[in-house]
């Protein structure tokens, strides 16, 4: 369900959620999980949190952007989360563990952890991500003017 849909529904949740998320920061982006008990909030800072969708409690963390998080986007089967960053780089994590499964983009303003997976991408921010409905593929866009598509498995462009 749409968070506009959310918040002309019941207000009061949306009001919950923004008292929630205020302390963690400016909220740039916000998803839902497929099964709908998590939102992942992406933030100006590079954080993505994770909230318990039921009771708006904070269920982890994730860190590795190096600029503001501008899209998130939960894969079909729900297992993993791409995000993608002004840092010019799409990072994809494992929803369980909420470790960074790997990075596509660019190494060049990232803040995460020297053993990440890195390809060539975008040249300029990344605005938007999206899973193709079998989850093998990830589409990414950018202020490069360009999409580039990869392979969800192996990271690849294809």
């Amino acid at each position: 369900q749409s968070l506009m849909r959310q918040v002309v529904e019941k207000p009061q949740d949306f009001c919950r959620l923004l008292h929630t998320l205020w302390p963690l920061g400016v909220v740039t982006f916000v998803s839902y999980s497929p099964d709908g008990s998590t939102i992942a909030s992406g933030c100006y800072d590079g954080r993505i949190i994770l909230l318990d969708a039921k009771e708006m409690e904070q269920k982890g963390t994730m860190t590795g952007h190096g600029g503001q998080v501008t899209c998130i986007a939960y894969s079909p089967d729900g297992n993993h989360i791409a995000t993608a960053s002004w840092d010019k780089t799409v990072k994809i994590w494992d929803a369980e563990t909420k470790q960074d499964a790997a990075s596509v983009g660019p190494f060049s303003g990232s803040s995460g952890p020297s053993d990440m997976v890195s390809l060539r991408g975008h040249n300029s921010e990344v605005t938007c991500i999206a899973y193709s409905p079998d989850g093998t593929r990830i589409a990414s866009a950018s202020w490069d003017t360009t999409v580039k598509i990869w392979d969800a498995e192996t990271k690849q462009e294809v």
